[in-house]
């Protein structure tokens, strides 16, 4: 929707500036006419540039939305599994001061 609405306003900008370039140039010769080119070859470009400028912020901002979700997700899910790991704990026959994740964690050496 973001690309549509920039694309309309390229389109009125570029109506408006070519009635203003029109009138300015009218006994403009080859150099006037160049320069006009460049300009709405310019503000085109510019244009793009903002519509997808417009449409990454958006994708940006849905990131960013999913991200927060996913990290209170995990940290939800982190909160769950170290409350059920310590009723495991009690329920089970392993020393209060170990705890069942930390006793199953392979031990790796250095060398």
């Amino acid at each position: 929707m973001r690309l549509v609405l920039a694309q309309d306003t390229e389109i009125n900008a570029y109506a408006v500036s070519e009635d203003a370039m029109a009138y300015r140039n009218a006994d403009g010769g080859p150099s006037a006419e160049l320069l006009e080119r460049r300009w709405f070859a310019a503000l085109r470009a510019a244009s793009i540039a903002k519509a997808e400028c417009d449409l990454l912020m958006g994708i940006l901002e849905r990131a960013e939305d999913a991200w927060r979700r996913a990290h209170l997700r995990a940290a939800e899910l982190d909160y769950l599994s170290d409350t059920l790991g310590e009723q495991l704990d009690e329920l089970s026959d392993t020393p209060a001061g170990i705890r069942r994740d930390t006793a199953r964690r392979p031990v790796l050496s250095a060398a």
